[in-house]
């Protein structure tokens, strides 16, 4: 499918920007000086960016895909789903989120109907390079503001004046960072229930989850204002966890004329862990030792 941003906000053109500014200082008697008024005095006035298009406006593509299998007959039946979707950034379609689970369900019971079984599982990855990026965020930037160099490099000034001693940044910066994770999560639970006697039935209920993570997040220089005292770095981490429960129960259940005696007996067994490893790495000296 295909979607895009429903309401895109109208932004000022470079000329309305500019007519804004020069009536703000204008009404406020200020004289105009490099220092207070580098968009006016320092920027190149004949650019356009149309930051709500360029940003936000572009389309979103997303496939899905679906496969399902349903096959059994009086006493078992069986189902097999599978499910597989991706989502493309729709600022750069190098990045993307991948999904893709399937799942099962059996359920049996005996001819004499006095042994049921119910199984169902499900398995699902995730692989994404999606950065943390919200593109909305830098909508305001000045419309005529230089993005990169002649060269393709990133700009970081506006005459002599860095971005981050104007309190900005280049919104393609978050582009430079990249970021790797695969998600694993594994569910599976199992009933089982046998009638001993027409009024004693034994039942054993049972579940298994597992799941983990990989992480990697790198922050190269040429995603950092150079005017700053930041240097490159990376984050990588490392999680799983898993749990499994088992239930059994006896049950007795006889009507004596006008009572109802019940009778049950059962007990739980559960256990649980987890374990996560962040390693965090600051201050490199070179890209390529991220």
């Amino acid at each position: 499918g295909v979607s895009r941003a429903g309401n895109i906000i109208p932004l000022l053109d470079t000329k309305g920007y500019l007519a804004m500014r020069r009536e703000a200082f204008a009404n406020s008697g200020l004289a105009l000086t490099e220092a207070n008024a580098p968009d006016l005095l320092l920027a190149d006035t004949t650019r356009y960016t149309d930051f709500s298009k360029y940003l936000v406006g572009a389309n979103n593509l997303t496939q899905d895909y679906n496969l399902g299998y349903v096959t059994g007959g009086e006493l078992t039946s069986f189902r097999l789903n599978g499910n597989l979707r991706r989502e493309a950034f729709q600022f750069d379609r190098s990045k993307s989120s991948d999904r893709y689970n399937i799942g099962f369900n059996v359920n049996h019971r005996s001819a004499d109907r006095r042994f049921t079984l119910d199984m169902a599982g499900n398995f699902a990855q995730n692989s994404s390079n999606l950065t943390v990026y919200d593109p909305a965020s830098y909508l305001y930037l000045m419309p005529h503001l230089q993005l990169r160099n002649d060269d393709g490099s990133l700009n970081w000034k506006i005459g002599p004046y860095s971005f981050s001693s104007l309190g900005f940044t280049n919104p393609l910066a978050q582009l430079e960072n990249s970021f790797s994770g695969k998600f694993k999560n594994l569910f599976a639970n199992i009933g089982l229930q046998y009638q001993l006697y027409p009024d004693l039935n034994l039942k054993i209920t049972g579940g298994y989850s597992f799941g983990n993570n990989n992480e990697k997040a790198r922050y190269p220089s040429t995603g950092i204002d150079p005017s700053t005292s930041n240097l490159p770095f990376a984050n990588f981490s490392s999680g799983s966890r898993y749990s499994w429960i088992v239930e059994p129960q006896l049950t007795y259940n006889k009507q004596i004329g006008l009572h109802n005696l019940n009778f049950l007996l059962g007990s739980s067994i559960q256990q649980d862990g987890s374990e996560n490893t962040l390693l965090a790495g600051t201050n490199y000296s070179d890209d390529n030792l991220l």
